[in-house]
């Protein structure tokens, strides 16, 4: 077991649930310290409850943001949640209708109705997410009967690892605005672009993005790969089982099937597939020049002519889909295989423009190389 995969491919690891791995990260953990702070500036949390490496991406993307959350509101709902955790000893117990209480009195001018269906089914997928992130545990009742009916009562306990939910800032947050004044304030006051800093974001992009690409207006970060690519390639395949791939328009690390460090795509499922199918279609139109590749390996097409290839593609296989998939509307389902490879760092789309990236001609399939779905 690699435990430095292990940490990065966990939230944390709590002691009470594993003691085993707990105990072998600990063993290790001043040579991952090392590693995770010279070479990515990570910090790891350690006490006698849990283990935390705090993966903070060089840049942010789409698919860092939880993903069971449906609205701005359950985001809200959360950092509400875990202000009322603050306040509470590890093991101690709460009420459902203390929390919703408290949730209702942070917002005076637009309190959370929960007479409303659609406002309780979103505090349900809040309180399910602190479950599955072991933040606390049901004791007595049912989260859906909740949704339910509001009148449902509901027992919790909170476990302590809410405290350490949230990265620490250095400076008051109050003062950022912007998602780009948070992903900057790490780095205040120093020159990004140059020495450990510049290293670290690097680092960073490689391990947490698709892949890290050639651009017109921002150049730097390739550049850097590029002259230290024998440095870097080394630096992560002694980490993990994996290698550096780099090209003229963007460089990706590509993990072996022994590399369990977190999810990689594809994944196990009929969304992923298409994508693959979507990308074999793009390589061969690229092939026969139907479609015309840009500067630094970039496509760029309306978004109409993109969900009608997309579309085409799908009605080839339909009959090897499941039955849900089968009975989709194809319209519906060509957009949200759009969405996923635009969470994925596939693509984006900007005033109905979609912008394909180089990594499609990295990962593709067909039926003929996969034998079928």
């Amino acid at each position: 077991m690699n435990a430095l995969e292990v940490l990065l491919s966990k939230r944390w690891i709590i002691k009470e649930d594993d003691p085993s791995l707990y105990y072998t990260i600990k063993d290790n953990l001043k040579e991952i310290k090392k590693i995770m702070q010279e070479k990515f500036g990570y910090i790891i949390t350690i006490n006698p409850h849990l283990i935390k490496l705090e993966k903070i991406p060089g840049f942010a993307e789409p698919w860092m943001g939880i993903t069971e959350f449906l609205s701005i509101h359950e985001y809200q709902m959360l950092c509400y949640i875990l202000m009322f955790l603050e306040d509470k000893e590890r093991e101690e117990q709460f009420l459902l209708s203390s929390l919703t209480d408290f949730l209702k009195a942070q917002r005076e001018e637009d309190p959370f109705d929960w007479t409303v269906f659609t406002t309780r089914r979103q505090l349900v997928r809040v309180i399910k997410y602190c479950i599955k992130q072991n933040m606390i545990v049901t004791t007595e009742g049912d989260e859906d009967t909740y949704a339910k009916n509001m009148e449902t009562e509901i027992l919790y306990e909170n476990t302590g690892t809410s405290h350490y939910f949230m990265r620490n800032f250095m400076i008051d947050i109050m003062q950022l605005h912007t998602p780009e004044e948070f992903q900057d304030s790490e780095w205040l006051h120093m020159d990004e672009n140059r020495g450990l800093m510049r290293r670290q974001r690097v680092y960073r992009k490689l391990l947490l993005s698709p892949g890290v690409y050639r651009e017109e207006n921002n150049n730097e970060d390739f550049a850097y790969i590029r002259h230290y690519y024998h440095q870097i390639e080394s630096d992560f395949s002694s980490y993990f089982p994996c290698d550096l791939h780099l090209h003229s328009s963007g460089a990706y690390l590509n993990l072996s099937d022994e590399c369990a460090m977190g999810k990689t795509f594809p994944f196990h499922n009929t969304l992923s597939d298409l994508i693959l199918f979507i990308h074999h279609k793009i390589n061969k139109q690229i092939k026969n020049k139907s479609i015309q590749v840009e500067s630094y390996e970039q496509i760029q097409m309306p978004y109409d002519s993109f969900l009608n290839l997309c579309q085409t593609v799908i009605k080839k296989h339909l009959m090897y889909l499941p039955k849900k998939y089968q009975e989709m509307d194809i319209k519906h389902l060509s957009t949200l295989v759009i969405d996923q490879m635009e969470m994925l760092g596939f693509l984006t789309i900007r005033d109905e423009i979609v912008k394909l990236y180089p990594i499609i001609g990295k990962v593709m399939g067909d039926l003929k190389e996969s034998g079928g779905l």
